[in-house]
């Protein structure tokens, strides 16, 4: 009922999803078949949700720096 009630809803969904996201790499990690492509897709979309949200909260000037964590794991992807 708070103002920002659809934005706090989109931001748990959103950690949900980058939590989900961490238990597929940590079953990769383990030695399961993922399909690389997919995982960046999937990653991809966490990082544009992100952004937006980053955006409707903070200053832009952090944001670079909030993106750059996902650096490593995009190239492991590719």
């Amino acid at each position: 009922m708070c103002p920002d009630a659809d934005l706090i809803k989109r931001e748990f969904a959103n950690a949900g999803r980058l939590l989900q996201h961490a238990c597929c790499r940590a079953l990769q990690l383990l030695g399961e078949e993922t399909d690389n492509a997919a995982m960046l897709a999937d990653l991809e979309a966490v990082i544009e949700e992100h952004t937006a949200l980053w955006l409707a909260r903070n200053r832009p000037g952090g944001l670079a720096d909030s993106l750059k964590r996902f650096d490593a794991l995009r190239q492991a992807y590719q």
